[in-house]
């Protein structure tokens, strides 16, 4: 089933809203020669405007890259057509894919139908949200979306959505200052490749055995991994045996 709604802010024109996205859109950070900035700097926009609008936003209990999320679960962390993965506060999955186009492009069928496909290989998925800074769908992936199961249950929020959702700071700078994200800025602590690969591999093997060892060499972040492997596995209580607090990450050490 196709939607396309989206709840308009209590009391604020719609003129305001519109104005408010179209000045932040045209301040995000562009790179001619990289699209996939802009592409990157759109999806937290879309974070940013799912986690206020008064239609989602207080069922959202969190939202993360879909990357996050697999290694969270012991999946492979490759991006399969979704960006984002919510949760919701009742424990449902929303994904989420993030389209920054330009005004005039429309989401073709191609991609429209990755998205599903790509929803439908994950448990307990219950809405799927389309959201574009673009018009919407293309003719024939609007077509497609017409005689899609309620199962699907797809919900568009193109351009005009966005407008309509919230209103927004009206520049990057701003923007970056109220939402505490800032992709060209310095990264807060994130897992590397090879410690989310072995969150991966051990998780994996835990849900079949009931034990495993996870050898790695001095330095590579075997304290900080098993932080990752514990909050994959849903452990409520993780403990360190070590000589000093010394060799223990901060991030451990402040939770």
């Amino acid at each position: 089933m196709l939607e396309s709604t989206w709840a308009t802010v209590p009391g604020i024109a719609v003129g305001m809203t519109g104005n408010t996205f179209d000045v932040l859109e045209r301040s995000i950070p562009r790179d001619v020669s990289d699209n996939a900035r802009y592409g990157a700097n759109f999806e937290l926009v879309s974070d940013y405007a799912l986690t206020r609008s008064p239609e989602y936003g207080a069922h959202i209990a969190r939202i993360e890259p879909y990357g996050d999320w697999a290694a969270r679960n012991g999946r492979a962390r490759t991006d399969l057509s979704v960006d984002r993965v919510i949760t919701t506060i009742t424990g449902e999955l929303w994904t989420v894919q993030n389209k920054g186009y330009s005004a005039d492009r429309r989401v073709d069928l191609n991609d429209f139908n990755n998205f599903i496909i790509a929803s439908a290989t994950m448990p307990n998925v219950t809405r799927r949200l389309l959201v574009t800074s673009g018009p919407g769908l293309g003719r024939n992936a609007a077509e497609v979306a017409k005689h899609q199961g309620v199962a699907v249950n797809v919900t568009v929020l193109n351009r005009a959505r966005l407008r309509t959702a919230t209103t927004y700071p009206t520049t990057w700078g701003a923007f970056v200052a109220e939402s505490g994200n800032d992709p060209e800025g310095v990264e807060p602590f994130r897992l590397r490749p090879h410690q989310l690969d072995a969150i991966h591999d051990v998780t994996s093997s835990l849900r079949s055995v009931p034990e495993c060892q996870l050898i790695s060499t001095c330095g590579t972040g075997k304290t900080i991994t098993s932080v990752g492997i514990a909050d994959s596995l849903g452990v409520n209580t993780l403990v360190y045996f070590v000589p000093g607090l010394g060799v223990v990450p901060r991030e451990v050490v402040n939770g």
